[in-house]
Order: C-alpha cells, then sequence, then structure tokens
C-alpha cells in the first residue's frame, strides 16, 4: 500500500542520514552493512501499480471480475507462479521495483545488471539458477549492484491479472502496445499504414492434461510475431465472440482513430488472419473441415469414402462476402454469424482468410502422398524394396544439403514425425530427386505438377510469378482432379481439394505464399510453450516471462544463415546475378563441371531455378 511504501521510504532515510553522520570507520563500515540488509530485506516489497496498456476505446462491459495472480515474493527457489485467488480491478499488474538500484543505470552503457539480465533471459534459466548466481556475484563484491533476489533483477510482474473467461483463464495485452514495441525494435518501418496480420492457433502444453494455450498473435514485420492477448484453459475457447471482442474491440478504435508514436501518426489495418483449418472454422463459425459443405471458396459437397469425406466434383460455384455476411449458408456451412461480420470489422470472412500452404499443402498433402505410397492401397504402395531405396538416398543426403536447410533429410520411416520443413524440403527440392526412379512415368509427372506449382507460388519474383500464376492454378486443379486416379478416391481429402484455391491468395494479396504462411507464428508457439515451466499457473507464467524478456530488450530471433562459400559440400554452390549456378570444387582448379535441367515438364529450368544434375569434367593441360 501507499502508507507502506511511505513508512519503508522514511526508514531507509534514516538510516542512510544516520550512516552519513557517523564519523568512527568502522561504526561507517557497519553501518553500510546494515543499509545493505535492509535494502536486501525490502527489495521487493516496493511496489508500483502499473496497468497493462490497452485502447482507450475498449468495451469492457461484459468481462468479469480479474483475479490477481500473486507470485507470493519470498525467497523460495521454486519457479511456481502460485496464484492466491485476489480480487482486484481488470487489466493491472504490479512490478517488483528496482529502486535501491536506479542510481547505478545512470551511466552511459549497460551495467552489470543490464548484461546479467540480458544473458539469463536468452539462456532461460530458472528462478533458482539466477538465485545462485545472484548469491555468487553478491559475496565477490557486487552486493551494491545486483539484487538479491533474481525477481527485482529481472523485473518480474508481481501480479498479473487474468479474468475467467471462455471457459478458462484470459488476460488481453493489447495490439497498440505490440505495434509500438515493434516500432521501437525496427525503427527502419516507415510507412504510416500498419497492415496487420492476425493469427489464432492452440497449442497442448502437457502431455498429461488437457491444458491448451490459445494466444492471439499479431505480425507486421515479417517474421516476428508478437502477442496480443492469451487464453488457458482445457480446449479451445467456449465462446468465440468472447474471445475476439477486446480485439475487435481495439481494432475498430485504433482502425478509425489510429494512434500517435514518435510524433508521427499511424492507423491499422487487418490485412488478413491467418489460421490452420479449425482454427479459421473456430473463427468463422462454420463446418469442420470433415462436413460435406466444408469448403470455405466454393459450393461443393463431399462424400464419404472409406471413412473419409472426399472431395471429387469440380467447377463449383464460388462462395461470396454477401452471401456469408447475410447468413445465407446457414445450416450447410454456417452454424452461426462470425463475430467478425457482427462487430463490422471491415475484414472479409472468404478472401480474408488466406489458405496457409504450411498447413494445407506441406503437413497436408505432403505428407498424404508420402503416407499412401508408404501404407496406402496397392494401387499407389510402394514395395519395402522400393522403401528402403527411397530411405537410403534421403540418408545419403545427410550432412550434404547447404547450410540454409534448417533440417537434414531422414528415412521414411520417420515421416510421420516430420516437421512441416521437413515436408517443404522434401517437396521443393529432393522429393522429385529420390522419386524419379521408384514411380511410374504418370505417378510421377502428377508429382512433378505439384513440385512446379508450389514454386511458382514461393517464387520471390514478383514478376514471374505473376505470369506463371494462371499456369500453376491449372497445374493445381490438374492435380486434385486426376488424383484420385493415382492414389485412389479416398486420397481427395479437404486439402487435397483445396490447393484449387490456393493461386487465388498469391493473385489476390500480391506475395509468395510465404509471407502468408503460419512458419513465423508456429515458430513463435514453440517459443511461448517453452515459457512454461510448471502446471502451476502456466498462464501467469508466459505472461511474466514475456515480460522479463522485453524488460531486457530481447526480441524474438531466428537463426540467422550466414552467407559463406567454401569448398565444403554445404556451401560450395551459389547463384549468380544472371540466374546462374556456379560451383566452388577447389581452389585454382582445372575441373569444370557440366550441369543440365533435371526435368523439362510441365516446365523447363531455364527460368531460373536451378535443379539439375552434373557430373565433373576433369580436363587435362599439355605440358609443354
Amino acid at each position: 500500500s501507499a502508507e507502506y511504501k511511505r513508512r519503508w521510504r522514511e526508514k531507509r532515510k534514516r538510516e542512510l542520514e544516520f550512516l552519513q553522520n557517523t564519523d568512527s570507520d568502522t561504526d561507517n563500515a557497519l553501518h553500510k552493512r546494515n543499509c545493505n540488509d535492509i535494502r536486501n530485506n525490502f527489495e521487493i516489497e516496493d511496489v508500483d501499480q502499473a496497468g497493462i496498456p490497452t485502447s482507450e476505446g475498449s468495451s469492457r462491459s461484459t468481462s468479469p471480475t480479474p483475479s490477481i495472480s500473486n507470485s507470493n515474493e519470498t525467497d523460495s527457489e521454486s519457479d511456481d507462479d502460485s496464484d492466491d485467488g485476489s480480487e482486484t480491478s481488470g487489466g493491472n499488474y504490479s512490478s517488483s521495483s528496482d529502486d535501491d538500484f536506479a542510481d547505478l543505470n545512470l551511466n552511459e552503457g549497460p551495467t552489470l545488471a543490464d548484461e546479467l539480465r540480458q544473458w539469463a533471459g536468452k539462456n532461460a534459466y530458472t528462478r533458482a539458477e539466477l538465485k545462485d548466481i545472484l548469491s555468487i556475484f553478491r559475496a565477490y563484491g557486487h552486493a551494491d549492484e545486483l539484487p538479491k533476489d533474481p525477481r527485482t533483477l529481472m523485473r518480474t510482474p508481481r501480479e498479473v491479472a487474468t479474468i475467467r473467461k471462455c471457459g478458462g483463464e484470459y488476460i488481453y495485452l493489447g495490439i497498440k502496445t505490440g505495434i509500438i514495441r515493434c516500432l521501437k525494435d525496427f525503427p527502419e518501418f516507415d510507412s504510416e499504414i500498419i497492415k496487420l496480420i492476425i493469427n489464432a492457433d492452440g497449442i497442448p502444453l502437457f502431455k498429461s492434461n488437457g491444458l491448451d494455450l490459445w494466444p492471439i498473435l499479431g505480425m507486421f514485420v515479417h517474421p516476428h510475431p508478437f502477442v496480443i492477448s492469451l487464453y488457458c484453459g482445457e480446449g479451445k475457447p467456449n465462446n468465440c465472440e468472447e474471445y475476439l471482442e477486446d480485439l475487435l474491440n481495439e481494432y475498430n478504435e485504433l482502425r478509425d482513430n489510429g494512434f500517435v508514436f514518435d510524433n508521427k501518426q499511424y492507423y491499422v489495418k487487418i490485412w488478413c488472419m491467418l489460421c490452420d483449418a479449425p482454427a479459421r472454422q473456430f473463427i468463422k463459425c462454420i463446418k469442420g473441415h470433415g462436413g460435406f459443405y466444408s469448403c470455405e471458396r466454393c459450393m461443393i459437397k463431399g462424400e464419404r469414402i472409406d471413412g473419409r469425406t472426399v472431395f471429387l466434383a469440380t467447377n463449383m460455384d464460388l462462395r461470396t462476402e454477401e452471401d456469408f455476411e447475410n447468413f445465407k449458408y446457414e445450416g450447410k456451412h454456417q452454424h452461426q454469424l462470425s463475430p467478425l461480420v457482427e462487430a463490422r470489422s471491415g475484414l472479409k470472412c472468404i478472401e480474408g482468410f488466406p489458405l496457409d500452404y504450411m498447413h494445407l499443402v506441406c503437413l497436408g498433402v505432403m505428407k498424404r502422398i508420402l503416407q499412401f505410397l508408404k501404407e496406402g492401397p496397392r494401387l499407389c504402395r510402394l514395395s519395402q524394396r522400393q522403401i528402403r531405396q527411397v530411405s537410403q538416398m534421403l540418408q545419403s543426403f545427410r550432412g550434404k544439403m547447404p547450410s540454409e536447410f534448417a533440417r537434414q533429410p531422414r528415412g521414411l520411416n520417420h515421416f510421420k514425425r516430420f516437421k512441416a520443413t521437413e515436408f517443404r524440403s522434401f517437396l521443393l527440392y529432393y522429393g522429385f530427386i529420390v522419386l524419379s526412379d521408384v514411380l511410374t512415368q504418370a505417378v510421377y509427372e502428377h508429382f512433378l505438377k505439384l513440385v512446379v506449382a508450389l514454386r511458382i507460388l514461393l517464387d520471390e519474383n514478383d514478376e514471374f510469378r505473376n505470369e506463371n500464376l494462371d499456369y500453376a492454378k491449372r497445374l493445381l486443379a490438374y492435380f486434385s482432379d486426376q488424383a484420385a486416379t493415382h492414389y485412389s478416391a479416398s486420397f481427395t481429402v479437404y486439402n487435397v481439394h483445396g490447393l484449387i484455391h490456393l493461386a487465388d491468395d498469391a493473385l489476390k494479396y500480391n506475395v509468395n505464399l510465404d509471407i502468408i504462411s503460419c512458419f513465423p507464428f508456429e515458430n513463435h508457439l514453440q517459443i511461448l510453450k517453452k515459457l512454461v515451466r510448471n502446471a502451476t499457473n502456466p498462464l501467469v507464467s508466459v505472461v511474466k516471462r514475456v515480460t522479463e524478456l522485453e524488460s531486457a530488450g530481447i526480441k524474438s530471433s531466428y537463426k540467422c544463415i550466414l552467407t559463406e562459400v567454401s569448398k565444403s559440400e554445404r556451401d560450395s554452390w551459389f547463384l549468380l546475378n544472371n540466374s546462374c549456378v556456379g560451383c566452388v570444387k577447389d581452389v585454382l582448379s582445372e575441373t569444370t563441371f557440366m550441369c543440365a535441367d533435371f526435368f523439362d515438364k510441365p516446365l523447363s529450368f531455364q527460368s531460373g531455378w536451378n535443379l539439375f544434375f552434373g557430373k565433373s569434367c576433369k580436363r587435362r593441360t599439355e605440358k609443354g
């Protein structure tokens, strides 16, 4: 309380004045040690109330009373963020004060505490480990520079206000707060219109219970997402309208009135919402991907084959935004009107939700192809000898892929545990190599159509991509239409049918599909999951760890690949400005390397994709 802080400051002031008026050197040292003890004993107790920034226009009329999760600031070495169940006003938290050490931050440059705070944040040290480190530093003469408790060093919020909402715990951090933080981290951003990408997705926290974390993330500087709100509970939120309420209220305010930062006016526009299929269906309030009318883009009706809902029809009528907003698809496609429509957010519920290629193609179609080749019907299943052949070739690539590849290839016996990046690498780079000798010509050419189409849609060259956009759309339509012929009718499920509509997103947003993919958000979800250290108040734990990282000045970072050209297999290939490929074989070598296109159907690679096979040709020189 304010009275408690006043009494503590008066007592501290008297002790310091007594220290200054003491003449004896012995008494001076004694009282100096006493003052340090007072600082150590009270460093956690000086509490400053600070509110989590929220939009002034946000409506809280329907929000329940929040509960304060208190970390019980004692000398306990546990990393638990326990909840005492006390009640207070919504949206506020209090932070452990660094008043005792504020005078140490007046010098230019980072202090020992700053360096230690950043080091601890980057390496994710636990509270107990950091407390031991602080004890060592303080024992060797740094007691005046470092606090006794790691929570003071990390500026951990003492209390985090969460509310009961949507069947679980919920906290709203705000759009504006995250945007301003990104503007500080990326001052080179110069547009006054902030095109915001929103992501909502769930991630299980533990294997032993059903607790899920459902954050709403935002991003306008690729690939650096920030947290807007957090929900934690058993399964997904039970009320979509409540889940999106704070987001839509603040967005409408920022869209209409904007905000000022660093003497510059900014306006916010939600560019699109990127989600996987279950999250899209939750937010748009439509049928699940197993429903007969589950396609979000057209009116196709599915049918049940071998226990799967498949989509075999073609050339169906497209859905329209007007019919969706007027609830014309009630019963078959929509089960209620989406909060996005009711809140008049301006976000289109059909075109505003791109079909994320990470989930649809990598984790959907590509995984299904490998599953059918390994375990599918006899029509397409490979023999055990062929599977071993493919796996051996994949294993032979290990350690030889360029450094830009995040993961090295694995055999087909691990395909069920492949990450999305592994399916992407298989599809775009080495799948057509290892499958060339095991698939029939018809199936292989069918697979190449998917490869070429995705390479077009992922090409960073806008001119090339736009020129071949219609061709990519035809290739994907052909792949989806003929998939039942090569893999059986049960193959053409929701994801395979969705390929027909994939090129429409590249056309509408005029970017390659990697810009409107969930890869950055999925990476950030894993970061948030790692911030949860135990099952006691996981939501509070995430908020505190995020606040600590922000206090330390640590932003979301991704591995930066340094471009290095050398003789090693992984770094010997490079691309020239004229789209030709060079290979460093040796310094001053007399060996040339002859290259040819790996395939020329359905599209030649003279366009600059540089997928080829090669052989070395030693050149002899005559000695004169």
